[in-house]
């Protein structure tokens, strides 16, 4: 049985907690059985459900249960060899929603409850599958994890009774145009006030694209450490990191990016999904989990990435690297 004190909590960012455990008495032939309860807040996606690991499965046995109310579109990854049949079926479940009124007649202040039970049909879908092999790792592969078998489910639409159809299937455009529009995305860009006496002295005697790329990039690195936090949202905002020297990939590269914008350079971010974060398959926000910065430079557009202290232009650093 595992012992709490084998159950170990940490903080991965200020959006996400991750549990790790360990189990010391493994050991080949044994069986792994665990089970855990994962209570979200955000509806409108569900984490890629992994089918497929660097160990064999002898029976996989999987089920998710979508109320009527969510309709999901669902996408194998289709750089896994392996093939998996999603069955789908109808069923019923309910729950109770508890309600209470506060009244007022007069000075007296009286409370009322009442509750009142759900019915709803939900969709199940399954999938069962014998005998999956490991992932086995192979020369020139950049990540396993982007050839394992998972499946994706993309949110189309919500429709509650009595209520008008919500729309969540986005286009590429969609996607780009809210996450520019967000304040710890695109608000972040045009903020220049904390740092504009800094970058004045560090430019001055230089000119072309040449001269202040590599001169901004060395600056950015050396004035704010990476904490290690991977986001394209900004954890503290790119004044507070630029106080404070530290700050998350996206503090620093929109810091970076605004910088080549006031040096007068054609500068702009670039979204990018991160080893962990696979490869994503159709248009959402949560394909991509990483910024850097683009700036034109003559006929070429170059990568620049200020989280590692030995990046140059144009080569990013690994963490920031996929499908090679």
């Amino acid at each position: 049985k595992l012992d709490k004190d084998a159950i170990f909590e940490e903080v991965v960012s200020r959006y996400k907690e991750q549990v790790k455990f360990t189990m010391p008495a493994i050991k080949d032939g044994s069986v792994i059985e665990f089970k855990y309860t994962r209570i979200s807040p955000f509806i409108t996606s569900i984490d890629d459900i992994p089918l497929q690991y660097d160990i064999p499965i002898a029976k996989l046995d999987f089920q998710i249960s979508i109320p009527e109310y969510y309709i999901f579109n669902t996408h194998f990854n289709p750089r896994s060899l392996e093939q998996y049949d999603l069955a789908s079926h109808t069923g019923r479940g309910s729950f109770t929603i508890s309600n209470i009124d506060r009244n007022l007649t007069g000075n007296v202040v009286s409370h009322s409850s009442n509750v009142q039970k759900l019915d709803f049909s939900k969709t199940i879908y399954e999938i069962q599958k014998d005998n999956i092999p490991a992932l086995k790792s192979e020369p020139y592969i950049d990540y396993l994890r982007n050839y394992a078998g998972y499946l994706k489910m993309e949110l189309a639409y919500i429709k509650y009774p009595n209520s008008p159809l919500e729309n969540y299937t986005e286009s590429w455009e969609n996607v780009a145009k809210k996450i520019q529009e967000h304040s710890e995305f695109g608000g972040q860009l045009s903020k220049t006030n904390y740092f504009e006496d800094d970058l004045d002295q560090i430019l001055a005697g230089k000119s072309g694209a040449q001269e202040k790329i590599p001169a901004i990039l060395e600056f950015v690195k050396s004035k704010v450490k990476w904490n290690n936090y991977v986001s394209y949202y900004t954890d503290k905002g790119v004044k507070s990191a630029y106080k404070e020297g530290v700050g998350n990939s996206a503090d620093i590269n929109l810091m970076l990016t605004s910088m080549l914008k006031y040096a007068g350079l054609d500068a702009n971010p670039v979204l990018v999904s991160t080893k962990s974060n696979g490869v994503p398959v159709y248009p959402t926000r949560n394909g991509y989990n990483y910024v850097v910065a683009s700036v034109k430079s003559g006929d070429q557009i170059m990568l620049l990435d200020a989280t590692d202290q030995n990046a140059v232009p144009n080569i990013l650093p690994e963490h920031a690297q996929n499908w090679l």
